[in-house]
């Protein structure tokens, strides 16, 4: 059975496996494996930063919804600031119209006053003319 096995030929194929090994082990794996571990340790670097950089922009988020609120705050004083004076200057201008109105008022009060006394006078004047006209047209009918 071990007849065709010839010593010499198996351990000249042990001889070219085993350098054939060390030969890929140096050439082929232990680049292979050097290519893989450099591999992992820059996508663990990127996973950091980008942890990192979740971690600030979480930071920045709450700084950023900071300054919102107090933008809106601010926005909402310098809006009621501007009603607040917007309502004033609307009270202040109705009061000085009030006042002219009154003032005008008034000054039609006492006009009209001096008109009715004016117009008493003038028919106490015409009364007597008109008597007689009244009494001339009776007399004419």
């Amino acid at each position: 059975m071990f007849d065709d096995v010839h010593f010499s030929i198996m351990l000249a194929t042990l001889v070219i496996f085993l350098a054939l090994m060390i030969i890929l082990n140096s050439l082929l794996y232990k680049p292979l494996l050097k290519f893989i571990d450099e591999r992992n340790s820059s996508i663990n670097s990127d996973e950091e930063r980008v942890r990192q950089n979740v971690a600030e922009m979480s930071g920045f988020n709450e700084e950023f919804e900071k300054i919102k609120q107090s933008t809106r705050d601010e926005i909402a004083k310098i809006k009621q600031k501007a009603l607040d004076e917007a309502r004033n200057m609307a009270e202040e201008e109705i009061k000085a119209k009030r006042v002219e109105l009154e003032q005008k008022m008034e000054i039609f009060s006492t006009e009209l006053s001096k008109q009715r006394i004016e117009l008493e006078q003038e028919l106490k004047l015409r009364l007597p003319l008109w008597q007689e006209a009244l009494r001339n047209n009776l007399k004419n009918i």
